[in-house]
């Protein structure tokens, strides 16, 4: 028994040291050469409910597991059995970093893809493509006084509309293929790059977007 703060405790570890209440109270805590490896547990997080783990490196405090805010960082493999997914997400809102997946309202998994929460799956060429578009895409192109475009909204309802009289719409081999206006036996052709970014092949149609929308 040693006499610690006042009290007689047991000796244990040397590495061990009393629990803290909060992680800020752990933050005052020196944590330096004298301190290194020591290991504290914080009692109440801020988010989420349990006690947390933390060793000083010699320079700051460090999750052993989950940290004070909820998260856990594995930079190997994560093997499991299932995984609930909690974080609820509308299709085609903002997101970020990339990667990051959630879910909707129903239970389907979305990823953030470039800034955008989106399916999988959807998108694709062909039938598939335009029955199943991926939300909150556009496809349009213009001649003259003629312009038709192709839309879907976040609720996954596809749109046609413009001046499509006499005009017909479409694009073939998305990402990159061929997309124009056809007006009788006229095709107003354009040429779609990968990117979705397009340029006139004849000089006279404007297009942009991908046709399924994808």
């Amino acid at each position: 028994m040693s006499c610690q703060n006042l009290t007689w405790q047991p000796q244990g570890s040397a590495y061990w040291k009393d629990p803290v209440s909060t992680k800020a109270a752990l933050n005052t805590i020196p944590c330096d050469a004298s301190t290194a490896w020591q290991t504290r547990i914080v009692q109440t997080p801020s988010v989420g409910t349990g006690p947390r783990a933390y060793t000083c490196n010699g320079s700051s405090w460090m999750p052993l597991a989950v940290d004070d805010s909820g998260n856990l960082t594995v930079t190997g493999t994560l093997s499991l059995g299932k995984a609930l997914v909690n974080d609820v997400v509308t299709e085609g809102s903002a997101c970020t970093p990339n990667g990051l997946v959630a879910r909707d309202s129903v239970g389907l998994i979305l990823s953030c893809q470039s800034g955008i929460y989106k399916k999988g799956t959807g998108g694709e060429t062909g039938l598939r493509g335009m029955y199943d578009p991926l939300k909150g895409k556009s496809a349009s192109c213009a001649i003259s006084v003629r312009s038709v475009y192709a839309s879907v909204s976040t609720a996954g309802d596809i749109t046609l509309g413009g001046n499509i009289n006499g005009a017909t719409f479409g694009c073939t081999n998305p990402p990159s293929g061929r997309c124009g206006i056809q007006v009788g036996s006229t095709l107003y052709e354009a040429v779609l790059t990968g990117t979705g970014v397009s340029y006139a092949s004849n000089g006279t149609t404007q297009c942009s977007g991908l046709w399924p929308l994808s």
